[in-house]
């Protein structure tokens, strides 16, 4: 058996270890319970005094402590908020990025009709599983048209 020097062994556990750190840089999170720390997930918090923003932001989380939260958002500021005033969601596919687009769309085409949103957004799934995208045009098409 052949004996590693002392800088083989180094180079050997430096590359066990950016094994390992690449392993945990990739957290998936399915949207159950809270997201672990490291997840990068997207975020919305209500706590402001005219009732918080509804945009989700993405957000990585760096940790918890009794009833908050400590996260990152994209441009590197760092919030801690209460739990309960902070609602999380994996980020979306490109799928759901596009059918959130054609619930909006609909929602601007059919204002006046007799559906709330919640049917509006289920007439988006159905059309965008039937093919109907968002062209440049805006004009709604169907895939292969």
């Amino acid at each position: 058996m052949t004996q590693l020097t002392k800088r083989e062994r180094l180079d050997k556990l430096e590359e066990e270890i950016r094994d390992l750190l690449a392993e945990d840089a990739v957290l998936e999170w399915s949207g159950a319970g809270l997201p672990p720390v490291g997840t990068e997930c997207e975020a919305v918090w209500l706590e402001l005094p005219d009732g918080g923003d509804s945009n989700f932001e993405r957000v990585i989380i760096k940790g918890y402590w009794e009833n908050q939260v400590w996260f990152c958002t994209a441009d590197g500021e760092d919030f801690t908020h209460l739990l309960a005033n902070v609602d999380f969601r994996p980020i979306p596919t490109q799928a759901q990025l596009e059918r959130e687009e054609l619930t909006v769309d609909l929602l601007g085409i059919l204002p006046f009709c007799e559906y709330d949103e919640s049917q509006i957004k289920e007439l988006a799934k159905i059309l965008y599983t039937q093919g109907y995208r968002k062209p440049d045009a805006g004009m709604l098409r169907r895939v292969g048209e």
